[in-house]
């Protein structure tokens, strides 16, 4: 059974845009870093570490790569692949690929496997994209939200997402992974709180869940010792359980409770869950 909320949104309007161009789609950067402070960087102030297969043998990849004077270069490769951007074990050709370690730098065009923690140059990507330089804008709006009542709250508070955003509660329970794939299979996505707004959805819906707990997109990688949302996004929001222990430990995956004050929960990826999938 699925239980979902959403929003119909009519607006009428038109604008004008004058635009250029970022042309630039690859950042050399020469102070170095470990693989997690140079991920964390890229995420910051461009897209992320350059990676996939048509990046990385690009005519402007090589051109800043140019710019290493030989020296090893992080790249946005690892061996977690619950990090992958799409860039899945089919990139790692054997004829360019030499070493053992986690995280992926290359040198003199081979991809060498090291240590994550040791300090390299890194490139970084940043998506192409258009800057509005003159704007005239004439807009009218009219707003018709058809907002559910949230079907579990004493209070009658109603939710409402975006035009094009729903939640779906999936009372069924899984393991982790099992609830990604069918979320990714039957919708979009397993749900992510990054910020208090979504927080706020997100546990409306929650408190119709038959378990305890709720799984969430929050993943725990060994590899690089970070928490991770699985759509790339950056954990910067959180809202963690008080009582959680400061050591994680492979195989975690987060989880929201029900009720209480709907904290986040650090829990093993197979304990089976009821979960919320997002849909765009």
């Amino acid at each position: 059974p699925e239980q979902s909320i959403s929003r119909d949104l009519t607006s009428y309007g038109f604008f004008f845009l004058s635009t250029e161009r970022n042309l630039k789609k690859f950042h050399l950067h020469t102070e170095k870093k470990s693989w997690p402070e140079a991920w964390r960087y890229c995420r910051n102030h461009h897209t992320d570490l350059a990676s996939g297969d048509a990046q990385l043998t690009g005519d402007a990849f090589q051109t800043e790569m140019s710019g290493s004077a030989g020296e090893k270069v992080w790249i946005g490769l690892y061996a977690d692949t619950w990090l992958s951007d799409g860039s899945y074990p089919a990139l790692w050709n054997p004829t360019l690929f030499e070493g053992k370690g986690a995280c992926v730098a290359l040198s003199e065009k081979k991809w060498k496997s090291e240590d994550c923690s040791h300090k390299n140059n890194f490139l970084c990507n940043t998506r192409e994209y258009f800057v509005v330089v003159v704007v005239v804008v004439v807009v009218v709006v009219v707003v018709n939200p058809v907002c559910v009542r949230d079907f579990n709250t004493a209070a009658g508070l109603t939710l409402c997402l975006s035009p094009t955003d729903k939640l779906v509660l999936i009372n069924k329970s899984m393991t982790w992974e099992r609830a990604l794939s069918y979320c990714r299979e039957k919708h979009n996505e397993l749900v992510s709180a990054t910020n208090p707004t979504e927080q706020t959805l997100v546990q409306n819906i929650a408190m119709g869940a038959k378990t305890t707990h709720v799984w969430m997109a929050l993943r725990y990688s060994c590899t690089l010792d970070l928490w991770f949302w699985v759509d790339n996004k950056v954990v910067k929001y959180s809202n963690w359980g008080t009582s959680e222990e400061i050591v994680d430990t492979c195989d975690m995956s987060g989880a929201m409770e029900k009720g209480g004050k709907h904290q986040w929960f650090k829990k093993n990826a197979n304990k089976k869950l009821n979960f919320i999938c997002r849909e765009y």
